[in-house]
């Protein structure tokens, strides 16, 4: 129906921490056609709270409405027992408004995708151990439910169009 209403339950299958956004399986337009996952970083500063962060995800900034991404996962929260310790937030079941104008592997748009933000500066913002093992896991629960291998994991750069328009997520190696 033009929904991923499996994420929350396809995460927890794969041993991820997971925290669902009040009301994600009715968030985004139902017009989901999955067939890859797309990287981001939130290029929010650390003192941005979680709370506050979460709130962007869902509705959006005045030149871009929400949701902004399906998952977001976070470092730094109140909803594990140490900061550090990453969780995934489920988002929005439907199409949210992170790709812009691109191509991968001939998908395009929003709903060709599954976003991912991720909470990192993307200004040299170093990523631990832990959440780059998050958001590994994250990926690979999405393509598997998908039936897709982990080449349908692109990160923002380079699904944009022009080249160079992004360069998210920036100090992972796709």
């Amino acid at each position: 129906d033009g929904r991923a209403l499996w994420l929350a339950d396809e995460l927890r299958r794969w041993g991820l921490p997971v925290a669902e956004v009040d009301g994600w399986p009715d968030l985004g337009k139902p017009t989901l056609d999955l067939g890859g996952t797309m990287a981001h970083h939130d290029a929010l500063s650390s003192s941005t709270t979680a709370r506050a962060a979460l709130a962007l995800m869902v509705h959006g900034r005045s030149d871009l409405p929400g949701p902004l991404c399906n998952l977001w996962l976070d470092d730094d929260n109140d909803h594990t027992a140490a900061t550090g310790d990453p969780i995934v937030y489920v988002v929005a079941s439907g199409k949210a408004n992170h790709a812009g104008d691109g191509d991968w592997y001939g998908l395009r748009g929003n709903s060709r995708f599954i976003g991912i933000e991720a909470r990192n500066n993307g200004l040299g913002e170093a990523w631990s151990a832990p959440m780059i093992l998050t958001y590994m896991r994250t990926c690979a629960a999405v393509q598997a439910r998908l039936g897709r291998h982990g080449g349908w994991v692109c990160g923002h750069r380079e699904y944009a169009r022009p080249k160079g328009r992004k360069i998210d997520p920036t100090g992972i190696d796709l």
